[in-house]
């Protein structure tokens, strides 16, 4: 991700851009080459600046309040002793949501994507949640809400 300057005023449009990137076109085949080279040395691993890592966390929080969600420290909490039913977290996200003024995502895609970050979080999913009237139902352990 790249960020940029917002776009001056008094900018001339160039609708010869494109002639004047061909006249570049062998600096800018060294350039490519000079970071295929780099990435080759690097085994196919690119490199991030801090810049790049910061825009990477903030256009993931910008597209995804699950996160912001997540860190809400008045709401969710972390521990290997709790668990809660993929039911009631996601009532407890559509009511944060809410609250926050925010569009909240439906449940198969928020319970997926938490299926999928449980690593990053250190929860895990089980269908081995325990409920009122002694039913067992899917849910995540490790996590819990706030009362």
């Amino acid at each position: 991700m790249l960020s940029t300057k917002p776009v001056p005023k008094d900018r001339i449009k160039n609708p010869q851009i494109s002639e004047g990137i061909l006249s570049e076109k062998e600096g800018i085949f060294n350039w490519m080459y000079g970071g295929l080279q780099r990435l080759l040395a690097n085994n196919y691993q690119f490199s991030l600046s801090e810049k790049a890592k910061l825009n990477a966390a903030e256009l993931a929080s910008d597209n995804c309040n699950i996160i912001e969600y997540l860190s809400a420290q008045d709401t969710v909490i972390f521990s290997e002793s709790v668990e809660i039913s993929s039911a009631i977290l996601h009532d407890s996200y559509l009511k944060w949501c809410c609250e926050n003024a925010l569009e909240a995502i439906k449940r198969e895609p928020f319970i997926t994507w938490i299926k999928s970050n449980q690593e990053k979080y250190n929860v895990s999913y089980t269908n081995h949640i325990k409920v009122t009237g002694g039913k067992y139902v899917r849910g995540f352990k490790g996590i819990g809400i706030i009362s």
